[in-house]
């Protein structure tokens, strides 16, 4: 999730924590740090929110998607505040 943000430009650096429960498939709590790299006047709320929406965490779904820089992009330009 933290390299997806930040090859779509949402911010230089990241860090995404995300908590699961036993029989819970998607995540309890999701907690996005840009360590203040977030770009365009985003904050890091902003940034869960996005990662929320537009990343699958659901537990069997977690996978690295094959995808280009260019596409993860395009995808949060509705992200834009």
């Amino acid at each position: 999730m933290a390299k997806s943000l930040v090859a779509g430009g949402l911010a230089k650096r990241c860090l995404v924590q995300l908590s699961y429960a036993i029989g819970v498939a998607q995540p309890l709590s999701v907690f996005v740090d840009s360590y203040g790299t977030a770009t365009e006047d985003r904050t890091d709320a902003d940034l869960t929110v996005c990662a929320r929406i537009y990343i699958s965490a659901h537990f069997d779904k977690i996978e690295v998607l094959d995808v280009g820089v260019s596409n993860f992009s395009g995808k949060f330009h509705l992200c834009a505040k």
